[in-house]
């Protein structure tokens, strides 16, 4: 279906049903994306884009992607 989208994350360290590039989300439908951070994660700027099979690029080069900043206090003060 056309617009048919999703969200993936690149460097996130994530099991594949938090970050499942399957999940279809039509227009006018709405998805909520929870992740659990682990440790290893740590401070990071992650990219995020749509991942739907004949739509990724179309959405990404329309401007659907974008970064995500995680702070980590406690990596932060150790350094």
């Amino acid at each position: 279906q056309a617009n048919t989208t999703n969200l993936h994350l690149h460097g996130i360290y994530a099991d594949a049903v938090s970050d499942d590039t399957f999940t279809r989300v039509s227009p006018g439908q709405e998805k909520l994306y929870e992740y659990l951070l682990h440790p290893q994660t740590g401070s990071s700027l992650l990219f995020y884009h749509p991942h739907a099979d004949g739509s990724t690029w179309v959405q990404m080069y329309g401007g659907m992607a974008g970064g995500l900043l995680i702070e980590d206090e406690a990596q932060e003060e150790a350094l």
